[in-house]
């Protein structure tokens, strides 16, 4: 089972990787360009191309600005698929903790095959509610579901959070600052209906916030698999065995 995690964290930090070199060549070939707009000039002056290389150069910083909110749009995708797959693999690894007071229908026990199928199908159910919900509500599920903590990423709790918020004004409110960004992150001095800026340095530190989110994560759910195995064999090491003349005591029929 650890193995599996490991896969998913290395490949959740290569996804952020990529995503961070993409930023920095995308970023850098522009200035390659601004630099050697002077000399285009005046090798295409008058022809077809210096129109396009005119317009590629006025609209640059457009363009930077575009590609630094699609980085957050996709570091914070990364991160919640991430947080799901652990959150599967956490169910695989301990299927009593899909126990609950929640109901299903004839028609789910039905259509099942058999009754890995109906978990697999609850499972998929109780992964699809952990994705929809807010980031701290993701850690207290964890916490509640299978104790566990994450004192990294509680050290940066404020600026994680902020980072999902503004993600979310990305996609819903065209980047403004709204109530509910003002309300979820009370010290922001950014006010109602401004844009909330996305440079180069944001999208670095949104990466360097997130690969400290993987190795948190990672630790933990590990130290929490290797714990449950060690204490197992312990625990039926130490069962005390039932007593012959008990059993049959309790075989006695009247």
């Amino acid at each position: 089972m650890e193995d599996r995690v490991e896969k998913i964290v290395n490949e959740y930090n290569q996804n952020l990787l990529d995503i961070d070199r993409f930023v920095f060549g995308t970023t850098l070939s522009y200035v390659f360009f601004q630099d050697k707009y002077k000399e285009l000039s005046k090798e295409y002056e008058g022809g077809k191309e210096m129109e396009l290389f005119k317009d590629l150069n006025s609209k640059i910083p457009d363009y930077e600005s575009e590609v630094f909110v699609l980085a957050i749009i996709n570091l914070i995708a990364r991160a919640e698929v991430f947080l799901n797959d652990i959150l599967e693999i956490l169910f695989i690894w301990q299927k009593k903790a899909l126990i609950s007071d929640k109901t299903i229908s004839y028609k789910e026990v039905l259509e099942s095959e058999n009754i890995e199928e109906l978990v697999e199908a609850i499972r998929a159910k109780e992964i699809l509610k952990f994705s929809h919900s807010s980031f701290k509500d993701k850690l207290k599920y964890l916490k509640v579901k299978f104790k566990l903590h994450f004192p990294s990423i509680e050290e940066h709790m404020i600026a994680i959070v902020e980072i999902f918020t503004t993600r979310n004004i990305i996609l819903h409110n065209n980047g403004l600052i709204n109530e509910t960004y003002l309300n979820i992150n009370k010290n922001s001095n950014f006010v109602l209906g401004s844009k909330r800026p996305v440079n180069k340095d944001y999208v670095h530190n949104t990466y360097i916030y997130l690969t400290i989110l993987g190795r948190s994560v990672e630790k933990k759910v590990k130290e929490k698999i290797i714990e449950a195995n060690t204490l197992e064999p312990l625990v039926a090491k130490n069962k005390p065995e039932t007593d012959e003349s008990e059993l049959n005591k309790n075989n006695l029929t009247t």
